[in-house]
């Protein structure tokens, strides 16, 4: 594929950068590989998320090792030389998105704070999820786009997600009391199809961001860009659909991705004989949403705190990286651990993104050889 804007100094480390971000994003079959031959208890499940752990800080080594090759590079400048200078534009429109939403929910504060003090845990639960949030897009816009604040946000930013997260983590012993559902007129059917199609579509995206490396026509290339503008839109219909079955407590919690499939559970919304196909389907995005904000995050320190060593930035992702495998424990200790056979599916749907990847990686390699 001949790009259409001149090609940067490591093109070829932002394309094995794209394709690292789907390979770090099975963190969740990382942790369920094995749980699949350790005992199911607290030992068996801390000796799995410790192996989950070490492999995740392995994949994060060789991504940042391409990451600090490209100094002065952001992934807009990676998407504008891999798919056009119209993805470029539609990743920066995505981030946009991102922010204004992460600011609406930050101005909510002031309208739910009052009501959230009636709860003991709920405080620092809705300014956890809303700080980290918004916190986080400012940082990564670094101290270039989002001047002085952006590098003071960042600081507080990766000390707090650690300990406000910690206390998100605990909500789910209360959703009982604080989510409110949809109207009895609504069939569960109905009510299951909503909640599920931002799932279900989503689940799409990391393999139509590949098709371009497979079959590099001017096809793909609009495919790829309607899946940008796509994954906005969805982004957008999630949060909404979010607010209006958990509220504005639930929402909030929604940002936080280890936490996406007690969407599915808690609400109530059932479906007979698609029940497991939404657990699955939930669990990929799930992993692929940590394994892109961890991503994010390894940038975010990289750029702000402008560090000339991988190791420290290593050590931070997979601290975090960490805890969103300790959050996945405490939800399958919470809704029991799904059955043997969701697991697989899980496991392998992570393992065909993962060849998918590997497959575009190498045939990418060998175009620009």
């Amino acid at each position: 594929m001949t790009p259409k804007i001149p090609v940067p100094t490591c093109a070829l480390n932002h394309r094995g950068l794209i394709w690292w971000v789907m390979v770090t994003s099975v963190d969740a079959p990382v942790l369920l590989l094995p749980s699949l031959v350790i005992e199911r208890s607290d030992s068996g499940m801390a000796v799995a998320t410790g192996l989950g752990i070490v492999i995740v800080w392995a994949l994060s080594a060789l991504l940042l090792a391409m990451v600090r090759r490209c100094p002065g590079q952001s992934f807009v400048d990676a998407a504008r030389w891999a798919f056009g200078r119209w993805a470029g534009g539609a990743v920066a429109l995505t981030l946009a998105a991102a922010g204004v939403l992460y600011m609406g929910y930050t101005s909510a504060i002031v309208f739910h704070l009052v009501e959230a003090m009636l709860l003991p845990k709920t405080p620092r639960l809705v300014l956890g999820a809303y700080w980290i949030g918004f916190s986080s897009y400012l940082a990564f816009l670094g101290p270039d786009a989002g001047g002085r604040l952006a590098s003071l946000v960042a600081v507080p930013t990766v000390v707090l997600s650690f300990f406000l997260g910690a206390g998100a983590l605990t909500l789910p012993h209360e959703w009982n009391h604080l989510l409110p559902l949809f109207g009895n007129s609504m069939s569960s059917l109905l009510q299951g199809a909503l909640v599920a199609a931002p799932f279900l579509l989503k689940a799409f995206l990391p393999i139509c961001a590949g098709l371009p490396y497979l079959q590099p026509t001017t096809k793909w290339q609009v495919m790829v860009i309607w899946g940008f503008a796509g994954s906005l839109a969805l982004q957008m219909v999630q949060a909404v659909l979010a607010l209006a079955v958990l509220g504005p407590v639930g929402t909030a919690v929604a940002t936080w991705p280890a936490l996406d499939i007690i969407q599915l559970y808690s609400s109530g919304f059932y479906l007979v004989r698609f029940d497991y196909l939404l657990v699955i389907i939930s669990l990929a995005l799930s992993s692929t949403s940590v394994g892109l904000s961890h991503l994010f995050l390894a940038e975010i320190v990289a750029r702000v705190f402008q560090v000339s060593r991988t190791w420290p930035v290593i050590l931070i992702a997979g601290v975090a990286m960490g805890m969103c495998l300790w959050g996945q424990r405490l939800v399958f200790r919470e809704l029991e651990t799904p059955p043997f056979s969701i697991e697989m599916a899980a496991l392998g749907f992570g393992v065909f993104i993962l060849g998918v990847a590997a497959l575009g990686a190498f045939r990418a390699r060998r175009r620009s050889a």
